[in-house]
This record gives C-alpha cells, structure tokens and sequence, in this order.
C-alpha cells in the first residue's frame, strides 16, 4: 500500500470538482496528487517510488473507469440507430 492507514486528497478533490473529464483533467489530477500525498524519502517500509507509482495508478485506474462509465451513460440517451429515418438514394 502507499501508507499505514487509508488517506484521502481533498486538494485535488477540490481541483477535479465540476471540471470537463479529458486528459487535461487527467494530467491535472496527477499533477494535484503527487504534490498533496507526500511520501518522504525515509519513510517506513521504503520503496518510496513504488509508492508514489502506486498512489498514479490508482488515479489512472479510477479515471479510465470514470470514462469508460460515464460513455456508457452518453450512449444511453442517444436515439437507437436502428430506428433513425434515412433517406434512399433512388
């Protein structure tokens, strides 16, 4: 894990809040994270630079999933393209 007990980024919670999700929001979010949790270089247990990977992948996994689902609810209110009316060339 990346500390001794679960820890939350209100800082970049904040920062992600009611913005557009693309890569921007993405490379942001990474950005926000790696200066709000601080693993410092002594810390117990070391692999500190796994650990600070870890904390980006577990963003990076969380947006993939918050894009993949959030296509899913777009494609849901869009019209049944096997009901749209088309016009045939003749």
């Amino acid at each position: 894990g990346v500390a001794a007990k679960t820890v939350m980024a209100p800082k970049t919670q904040e920062l992600l809040t009611g913005r557009e999700w693309n890569r921007e929001t993405l490379l942001a979010g990474l950005e926000s994270l790696k200066e709000e949790i601080f693993i410092a270089p002594n810390a117990p247990g070391g692999m500190v630079e796994f650990r600070r990977s870890l904390v980006a992948s577990f963003f990076f996994k969380f947006f993939v999933g918050t894009s993949l689902k959030l296509a899913q609810d777009s494609e849901a209110h869009l019209p049944d393209q096997k009901h749209v009316p088309t016009v045939d060339a003749e």
